[in-house]
């Protein structure tokens, strides 16, 4: 975060600040099965694994296991972005301002799984895991203003804001709060 605070002439106040933020994960599994079988049936076939002793430590049974296991790998990331201008004037109480987002994910792949030796499975055909494949951006300009009327013996507080996003448009809300006194 970068920003900067301060008093223009007239009472003015301003707060002018970037936020940025990215976050990367990358995950990694083994072990996990194909919902079709075929490997570990052909290595049963071949007598390498044992099907009546799944925990056994043969070395013929854990290399086959290895063979047959799929492999995960799964990466995901964000980017975000905000940068936001307000002013205000403390002794007429109002405020205005804007903001800009942007927000920006991918899934690279998904969850892709392979075998060790490098044939790659569709997660619909894993038991237990699922997953997508995705690249998305989204961007948001705002607008709002706030005004505190300085009348006797009466709070008032008129609000409005505008957000404006480029895949659902745009949406814009007011507040109008009258006389607590």
């Amino acid at each position: 975060m970068l920003g900067v605070r301060g008093q223009l002439p007239a009472s003015i106040g301003y707060d002018v600040h970037l936020r940025t933020y990215r976050f990367e994960e990358v995950e990694h599994g083994n072990t996990f099965v194909s919902k079709s079988e075929s490997e570990i049936r052909q290595a049963i076939a071949e007598g390498r694994y044992d099907p009546e002793n799944p925990p056994s430590t043969a070395s013929e049974h854990l290399a086959a296991i290895r063979e047959t296991a799929l492999r995960l790998d799964h990466h995901h990331g964000v980017e975000h972005r905000i940068f936001r201008l307000s002013l205000d004037g403390a002794a007429s109480h109002w405020a205005a301002g804007t903001e800009i987002d942007q927000e920006k994910q991918h899934d690279d792949s998904g969850y892709r799984h392979a075998f060790v030796f490098g044939d790659t499975h569709d997660s619909a055909d894993v038991l237990g895991v699922g997953g997508i494949t995705f690249e998305g951006e989204r961007q948001r300009l705002s607008g709002f203003a706030e005004l505190l009327p300085s009348l006797p013996d009466w709070t008032v507080t008129l609000a409005a804001r505008h957000d404006d996003y480029d895949d659902v448009g745009g949406r814009s809300s007011t507040r109008c709060r009258a006389p607590t006194g």
